[in-house]
C-alpha cells in the first residue's frame, strides 16, 4: 500500500534520523551479498557521515516522521535510502524523481549513481524509472577501518 509522501529538503535536526535510515536501510540491502563490508559500516559510520551533505539532501515524510533520503552531488544521485519497513511502499520512487527533477532542472541531460552489484532490488527500482547499466566498475566504499574496494553498476539516465 502507497502512502501519500511528503517530500521536503532535509534540516539538521534531521540528521540523526538519516543516518539510523542510512544504516539499517544498507544494512538490509546488502548485508546478504557482502557480510564483510557490512560489518565494517556500522551504525557510527553512517551517523558521522549523515550531515555531510544536508544542503543537497531531501527527505520522505509520513504522517509526521521521516521514512527515507536522497542526495545528489554534480550530476549525480548520490543516495536513495528507505526504511526497510517502508520497502515497496513509494517513497524510493518518490525521492528518486524528486532528486531526477532537481538535477533536470539544473540543466543536466544526463545523470547516474552507483548501485554496488549484487543489489538487484535497487538496480530493479532504477531500472523501472528509465535507468540502465552503462558499465560495471571498479569502485571503493567507506568503511569505518577505511575504503574497502567493490563492484558496482555505474548506471545512467538521460532526459
Amino acid at each position: 500500500m502507497d502512502h501519500e509522501w511528503q517530500i521536503r529538503a532535509a534540516r539538521p535536526a534531521d540528521v540523526p534520523m538519516i543516518g539510523r535510515i542510512w544504516h539499517d536501510s544498507w544494512q538490509a540491502g546488502h548485508v546478504d551479498f557482502d557480510p564483510e563490508i557490512a560489518a565494517l559500516r556500522d551504525l557510527p559510520y553512517f551517523m558521522a557521515r549523515a550531515g555531510g551533505n544536508i544542503e543537497r539532501t531531501l527527505v520522505g515524510i509520513w504522517d509526521g516522521r521521516i521514512w527515507g533520503f536522497t542526495g545528489w552531488e554534480g550530476d549525480g544521485v548520490a543516495q536513495v535510502f528507505v526504511a526497510p519497513s517502508n520497502f515497496r511502499r513509494g517513497l524510493g520512487s518518490a525521492l528518486l524523481a524528486a532528486v531526477e527533477d532537481i538535477l533536470k532542472e539544473q540543466g543536466h541531460e544526463k545523470i547516474w549513481l552507483h548501485c554496488l552489484e549484487g543489489n538487484e532490488r535497487a538496480r530493479s527500482l532504477y531500472e523501472k524509472h528509465g535507468w540502465s547499466v552503462a558499465k560495471t566498475i571498479d569502485d571503493q566504499i567507506g568503511t569505518h577501518i577505511g575504503f574497502k574496494p567493490v563492484r558496482s553498476w555505474h548506471m545512467e539516465k538521460r532526459f
